[in-house]
């Protein structure tokens, strides 16, 4: 069977801790934590954070499946798409006045700062305060487009596989200066470069999206692996995980972040998840955009290392998710009251 919109939102929910994980633990020195276990003079903590790189590509395959079920079966799919963004904007802008208030509340030296700053965070052309927020202006973009994305994927797969993966190498490259196409020596060139780069790296997961709905290869896999017999199948995919792991542990790149993300969604839904599991994962994807939104407020930005006080990784990371919930939790508040006050809840 494809996937209901609660396997998607569960799916958020993995991506979330694998984001977590990534900005709190992918480090090699300097380690503002106290690592248990090592592998040489490496925390193995570290490539447990180096895997979470693929949490971009996770959440933007949801994305593009989701549209593509939207183009689907909505009579007007594009509206139905562009309703979500105000809902988006309004819970960013509650982010950004909400945690600007903190800065001035706690004397932060950096936040809210001036107000051309606190206006280009707002309004997502300068954006200074989390360094996680780079995705918030690549989502709207990929929102708008997201008819011309469908379409080609719908005239043909093979055409959107060549094309969006040839866009997704040149932009790495750029991305990570190993090539560059626009002079760096110009401030506008560096705005326009340091957008487009990863934009390009997150339009192959998004097609991918829509390419496996589609398809229904979720359905395929889903037989297929229907087939093996039930004890063996977790082992099957302890391993396959694994092997991601310790192949992306070889090979440190961002780079393969695509395949590891695509085989986490795949393992990740193949799984038959029991009840804690599904009420755990359920949990996160409902909370996935704040804690995206909030989480580095908690380690970089105004509260400097706050989650770090705790000293060690698996209690660090329950830290993150406790703070980063209650704050999602008070954001929601804020939000529904704007919703019963405004024309904002009749955007669903």
């Amino acid at each position: 069977m494809e996937l209901s919109k609660n396997d998607v939102k569960m799916t958020k929910g993995i991506a979330i801790i694998f984001m977590v994980l990534l900005h709190l633990f992918c480090q090699k020195t300097d380690l503002p934590y106290e690592p248990l276990i090592y592998i040489g003079n490496i925390p193995f903590v570290y490539y447990i954070g180096l895997f979470g790189d693929c949490c971009v590509v996770i959440y933007c395959f949801c994305s593009g499946y989701a549209h593509y079920l939207i183009n689907s079966t909505k009579p007007s799919p594009y509206i139905s798409i562009k309703k979500r963004l105000p809902s988006f904007i309004v819970q960013f802008w509650v982010v950004v006045i909400l945690f600007s208030l903190i800065g001035l509340f706690v004397d932060s030296s950096d936040i809210p700062g001036s107000l051309s700053s606190f206006l280009g965070n707002l309004f997502m052309y300068k954006l200074t305060y989390n360094g996680a927020w780079w995705f918030a202006p690549v989502y709207l973009v990929i929102c708008l487009i997201s008819p011309v994305l469908i379409n080609l994927v719908k005239k043909s797969t093979v055409i959107s596989l060549i094309v969006f993966s040839a866009i997704y190498t040149l932009s790495y490259l750029v991305r990570f200066d190993i090539i560059s196409i626009l002079p760096d020596t110009v401030n506008i060139c560096n705005r326009i470069t340091s957008f487009l780069a990863p934009f390009g790296t997150s339009l192959l997961p998004y097609v991918l999206g829509a390419i496996f709905f589609k398809h229904k290869i979720f359905t395929c896999l889903s037989k297929s692996f229907c087939k093996i017999k039930k004890s063996i199948r977790p082992f099957i995919l302890i391993l396959c995980v694994a092997t991601m792991f310790i192949a992306h542990g070889i090979v440190e790149t961002l780079f393969v972040a695509i395949f590891t993300g695509i085989g986490t969604i795949i393992c990740f839904n193949l799984w038959e998840k029991g009840r804690f599991a599904t009420t755990v994962f359920t949990f996160f994807g409902n909370h996935s955009t704040n804690i995206w939104l909030t989480h580095m407020f908690f380690y970089l930005c105004i509260f400097k290392d706050l989650v770090f006080i705790v000293k060690y990784p698996v209690l660090c990371l329950a830290f993150m998710l406790l703070l980063t919930v209650t704050s999602s939790f008070v954001i929601n508040y804020i939000l529904k009251q704007i919703k019963k006050y405004t024309p904002l809840n009749r955007l669903k």
